[in-house]
This record gives C-alpha cells, structure tokens and sequence, in this order.
C-alpha cells in the first residue's frame, strides 16, 4: 500500500497537470470588438475548478463571448471542462445562434458524460459591433451584470434535458456600456474579514 505521503505527492502533482492543462485551454490573447474593450480573469477558488471562459472571432467582426462552471471541483471538473471547450470551438463557428450553440453544446455533453450527475452552467453571447448589438443566450448560467442596460435570460443547465431548445435575447448597447460576465464564485465571494459581500455592493 502507498504510504500517505506518496499519495499526498501524486496527488499534488496530479492536481498540478490539470491545472496546466485548464490553463493551456483558456485564451491567452482576446481579441476586442472594434470600438470596444476586453479583459478577463480567471481564479480558481481550489488548485484546479470548474470554471471557464473563450473569445470566438466570428465573421463580419463580431465576436463571441462564453462562460461558464462545471459542476464540482478538482481534477473531473477540469476534465470537463476542457472537453467543453473544445466542443464549443467545434461547434461555435458553424452555429453562430447562440441559442443553436448551447443546444448543441447541450447535447455534446450529454453524449461525453459518464454519470448522470454531470452538468455544467454556460451563457454564450454574440456581439456584433456594427449594430452594437449584443445577442445572448443562458444554460442556468447567472446574468451578467451590465449598466447602464439590464440582461435578464434563463434556461436549464447543460446536461440535464436532451433536445432542449435555449431561447435568446438581443439588446443594443449605447456607447459607454459595461458588461460583466461572472460565475457563481463571485456570489460567494467574501470580504477580508470573512464577510460575504452582497450582490448589491458587487
């Protein structure tokens, strides 16, 4: 039998492959709609989590935004995640619909669980700089916070309804628009002192 601090040292190293591996799948350069900004962060609350995040250059300038949380900590939820994004790559650039993409999305990943239990949060947007549109559409992904408009969407997370249909909204965004696209971590998120700060001072 391994000895406990073995088994402490490959696991370690083990969380440590995959969080190179998480890394190595998230966009190193973004690419800003003209006229626009884009910044993005990504800090796991453990070594390794189930968060994600991909900028899709889409024809005629516009570019596609998506985020979103697997289910679970650790090593499977890092897996999933990037057998997600690379679905999404696979899948994005041939179903520019952002309702079309979670469907398909939806039912890559019910083709690639293993267990029941699996599932993952995700909202993929459109925007299209011409229009200052953006399009948008939620797998029981959280609404990005925005000012000085309101996004409101919903659907089911992916995973859970084989064949569901995502609906999605449009809102035009008048210059000096802010959009931030968060996951459920930053609900959670706590101040110094341990304090869980409230969505309204967030």
């Amino acid at each position: 039998e391994l000895s406990h601090a073995l088994k402490s040292a490959l696991r370690k190293r083990e969380l440590e492959i995959a969080r190179d591996v998480q890394r190595g799948l998230l966009p190193r350069f973004l690419q800003a709609p003209e006229g626009g900004e884009l910044v993005a962060t990504s800090v796991p609350a453990f070594e390794v989590g189930g968060d994600f995040y991909d900028v899709l250059p889409l024809p005629e300038g516009r570019i596609g935004l998506l985020i979103g949380d697997v289910a679970g900590k650790g090593v499977p939820a890092a897996l999933l995640m990037a057998t997600l994004l690379s679905g999404f790559r696979a899948v994005a650039e041939g179903y520019a619909g952002p309702g079309a993409v979670l469907g398909r999305l939806n039912t890559f990943l019910r083709s690639q669980r293993t267990s029941p239990g699996v599932f993952a949060s995700a909202l993929y947007a459109v925007y299209d700089p011409a229009t200052r549109t953006l399009t948008y559409s939620s797998a029981g992904h959280p609404p990005p916070f925005a000012m000085p408009v309101s996004i409101e969407c919903g659907g089911p997370v992916l995973g859970l309804i084989a064949d569901f249909a995502f609906t999605e909204e449009s809102t035009v965004l008048p210059p000096g628009t802010v959009v931030a696209f968060y996951t459920d971590g930053l609900e959670e998120a706590r101040s110094g002192d341990g304090v869980e700060i409230e969505m309204e001072a967030l």
